[in-house]
């Protein structure tokens, strides 16, 4: 049951975002794809230059923070990221480590597309 009402609100989330605005076909193909994790305040979902960050990332439910990096000791707060949101495009299009980080700023919850379906997707759905 909690999981039919997860894929309702990414139905939702996802429908909402330009992209992929009156792609339903698009939609049920990232919804049968994705991976849902809940999130705590200042829990990382995206790391500045990891390698291993290089999916596409929903916000759901909750606030999240981007930071920039300036040195090793010091950041800066760009955006503040809210529900609905696509978070790891730029690493995913051009094959690059993620340029900024992202923070959970309270409990969210983060819909995660790998990023070959990503690709995938691309390749089905031009």
């Amino acid at each position: 049951m909690k999981f039919k009402i997860l894929m309702i609100q990414y139905e939702k989330v996802l429908s909402k975002i330009n992209f992929f605005a009156d792609q339903s076909e698009v939609i049920d193909f990232l919804l049968n794809r994705i991976e849902i994790s809940f999130l705590e305040p200042e829990q990382t979902i995206v790391s500045q230059n990891d390698p291993l960050y290089r999916d596409i990332y929903f916000t759901g439910a909750g606030l999240a923070a981007v930071f920039k990096s300036i040195d090793s000791r010091s950041r800066v707060k760009v955006d503040t990221i809210e529900e609905g949101k696509m978070i790891g495009v730029v690493s995913v299009i051009y094959d690059c480590n993620p340029q900024t980080s992202v923070e959970a700023l309270s409990y969210c919850t983060i819909a995660t597309i790998p990023n070959y379906d990503f690709k995938e997707m691309l390749c089905f759905f031009p």
